[in-house]
């Protein structure tokens, strides 16, 4: 399964989202949602909040861990999306079983942060954000 949507027809909200999750059951039915990106990219939220390349990928039965590299800012704070525009590359990852399935976005409870795999999404919001429709983008989000 490929889609958010697959595994919401499968699995029960408390598979997807309890917290701690069965880390071997998170493993197999995250890590494809990795497989299947537009262009090597998700949308990353965490204070800010943009569109970021990923690079150097790593999934274990363990945790998950990748580079990001911001690409597009989706503005929405004069301060924070100056640090957005800073940042050369950051890494960022967790283990499965803290790792959940919030509406339709990946959350790591700890590390803080949540992105949207979905390939259709990035490229909505891309576009968006290449007309500076950062209000329409947004509402997506929040």
């Amino acid at each position: 399964m490929k889609t958010i949507q697959e595994l919401k027809a499968k699995y029960t909200e408390d598979e997807l989202s309890s917290f701690p999750g069965d880390k071997k059951l998170r493993y197999e039915i995250f890590s494809p949602l990795f497989e299947n990106l537009y262009e090597e990219k998700v949308i990353y939220y965490e204070k800010i909040i943009g569109i970021v390349r990923i690079e150097d990928l790593t999934m274990t039965p363990d945790s998950f861990q990748a580079k990001a590299i911001p690409h597009q800012c989706i503005e929405r704070n004069k301060g924070l999306d100056d640090l957005f525009d800073q940042l050369e590359t950051w890494t960022f990852g967790s283990s499965w079983d803290h790792i959940r399935l919030i509406d339709h976005s990946l959350n790591s409870i700890y590390a803080g942060w949540t992105v949207w795999t979905d390939p259709e999404l990035v490229k909505v919001i891309e576009k968006l954000c290449r007309n500076k429709d950062y209000k329409e983008a947004l509402s997506y989000f929040f």
